[in-house]
């Protein structure tokens, strides 16, 4: 394992394949989170020590010189980040910031493009939830005979299933 000689951790690297984006709402957000509460939630790292989930989380934490300890864990056991000190509304508007800095990440449409191109194994599994699969659906060009689409437009019938929308005669 390759030592950084500042702290005598790993030097980790970022996840060069991350799936996540990072806009600088979020990069805000989690810059937020660690001035005001410190650092509160690990991050996961390989054996080859690059970054599989955190890597918004760290960067930030780098940009504002927190320390960085790596703790190694078995597959078989969680790590729970106690903070003594974090108690009741401090705790709480804690969870939140973290909470809010999570949900405005968002996955990077190209990456999730290519991992289903190259390395579809990735995806297995995980297709059947629409924050990935709506990433691989792809707008179709309509027909030139097709004169036009819009929501306004009145149809004649209604699939009771699916509430599929269509005019002229049913199939």
């Amino acid at each position: 394992m390759e030592k950084s000689k500042s702290n005598r951790e790993p030097k980790l690297k970022l996840d060069t394949n991350n799936a996540r984006r990072h806009p600088e709402r979020n990069k805000t957000l989690i810059k937020q989170s660690l001035e005001e509460i410190g650092g509160f939630r690990s991050i996961a790292v390989d054996g080859d020590n690059v970054i599989r989930a955190g890597n918004g989380v760290y960067e930030q934490a780098q940009e504002l010189g927190l320390k960085v300890r790596v703790v190694d864990a078995a597959k078989d056991e969680l790590i729970a980040v106690r903070r003594k000190d974090l108690k009741g509304q401090k705790a709480m508007r804690a969870a939140l910031l973290d909470n809010l800095a999570s949900d405005t990440s968002e996955f990077d449409e190209a990456m999730i493009q290519e991992f289903s191109a190259e390395n579809p194994e990735l995806l297995e599994g995980l297709l059947e939830y629409p924050e990935l699969s709506d990433l691989l659906i792809s707008e179709a060009e309509a027909p030139s005979d097709f004169k036009e689409y819009d929501e306004t437009i009145e149809t004649e019938f209604k699939c009771p299933k699916c509430s599929y929308e269509w005019s002229g005669k049913p199939k």
